[in-house]
């Protein structure tokens, strides 16, 4: 049993690499949605009212949210709650209840047992899957289902099929090894502003109070203080002054900005939570060639732009040449496709109904599946799609 145990355990923290991830414990309460009452982005909202309004709307503003009815895009209801394991006996439900949401996994075969933990923190933005922790103590643990937006359903979170199989050889079948996937500072740098931990080196425990949800301003401008002070005390001063504007830093800094969460798992070189804009990612995360070739739902966009023509034949080619963080740009091709004809209007002149396409990303930018991570909805089985980056001709016309 001893054995057993172990290694099942071993297995599962290994599978939490790579896995959509993330944060503190607040209260279902539907007043606290107004989770930027106390954080940097809405002290920004004073001065920064337009930018304030569009970024609140975008992935990376909504990749963590307290977990409360109004925020969690998984259903409740009857006949649509439930998650069954590939074991008969073993489900997973959410539940919702006045005193708040929860999970709720019942294993029901000579006798029913039980168990129930809170939805405390959602990860991710809904645009491709939400998944859901919660915390214990100054711990924070992954629930065993996620929710996916393609297929507008629960299904079991990603690794956790495999754990379902380990877990039925266990002579004893405890229903607390659903709930011992650990969330690391890896995970929260990428999926959090700011949160403090309790160890050092960084580790698997936090304080959850000092949890800051979603991409804040500072993630990409460095600390605020100083120039919200220096504004105050002149405010006929237009240029904004002791903050960092990525448009001054260089290419390379710019880039690593986004690298820290666009290249993938990487290897620390640095403590998670360390990484402060301007800095350069190689002096925080090594990334092998092998890691630089895999598209994954964590990485391979930033080493892929780096690889194509248009990145190597231009100076100034960043990834802000064609996304604008501050908006919403989800799905939005035809943006896109301006940006390509910014510098490819004589591209396709043979075809003139190509030269002027609002879809060139169909063809140069393809969507396909990150096959990194496994996932199951009623047993079958199906993987997340994002585009490539490695801008080229994947498709002949």
């Amino acid at each position: 049993m001893g054995k057993a145990l172990t290694v099942v355990i071993v297995a599962v923290i290994a599978a939490v690499i790579g896995l959509f991830i993330y944060l503190p414990q607040l209260s279902n309460d539907p007043s606290s949605t107004n989770r930027v009452s106390s954080g940097t982005t809405e002290t920004c909202r004073a001065c920064h009212e337009s930018i304030y309004q569009s970024y609140i709307k975008t992935g990376h503003f909504l990749t963590s949210q307290p977990a409360v009815r109004s925020t969690v895009l998984g259903s409740f209801d009857e006949g649509r709650n439930v998650v069954q394991s590939q074991i008969p006996a073993l489900s997973f439900k959410a539940e919702a209840r006045q005193e708040g949401l929860f999970q709720i996994t019942t294993y029901a075969k000579e006798k029913t047992f039980t168990y129930t933990r809170p939805f405390d923190v959602i990860v991710g933005s809904g645009e491709r899957a939400q998944s859901y922790l919660f915390w214990e103590g100054e711990k924070l643990f992954q629930l065993p289902t996620t929710y996916v937006t393609t297929k507008d359903d629960w299904i079991i979170s990603p690794g956790y099929d495999t754990w379902v199989d380990d877990w039925e050889r266990l002579p004893n079948k405890n229903l607390a090894l659903f709930y011992q996937r650990p969330i690391g500072g890896r995970c929260l740098e990428c999926h959090a502003s700011a949160i403090t931990p309790t160890t050092t080196p960084i580790g698997f425990t936090f304080r959850p109070e000092t949890l800051e949800f979603g991409i804040s301003c500072e993630k990409c401008h460095g600390p605020g203080a100083d120039h919200i002070a220096f504004h105050q005390e002149n405010p006929d001063q237009e240029e904004g002054a002791k903050i960092v504007n990525p448009a001054d830093l260089s290419r390379s800094q710019q880039l690593s900005s986004c690298a820290l969460c666009h290249a993938g798992q990487g290897v620390a070189v640095t403590p998670p939570l360390t990484f402060r804009p301007g800095d350069e990612i190689a002096a925080h995360r090594y990334y092998s060639k092998e890691e630089k070739k895999k598209l994954t739902v964590h990485g391979g966009q930033v080493p892929f732009l780096e690889e194509s023509h248009c990145f190597l034949e231009s100076e100034t080619m960043t990834c802000s040449t064609c996304h604008n963080v501050h908006e919403d740009q989800t799905d939005q091709i035809e943006l896109f496709s301006k940006k390509c004809l910014d510098c490819h209007q004589s591209s396709h002149a043979d075809k003139p109904e190509l030269a002027t396409s609002t879809r060139c990303t169909d063809c140069h930018m393809p969507n396909q599946q990150a096959t990194n991570l496994t996932m199951f909805h009623n047993q079958d089985l199906f993987f997340l799609s994002m585009a490539n980056h490695r801008i080229g001709i994947f498709k002949e016309q």
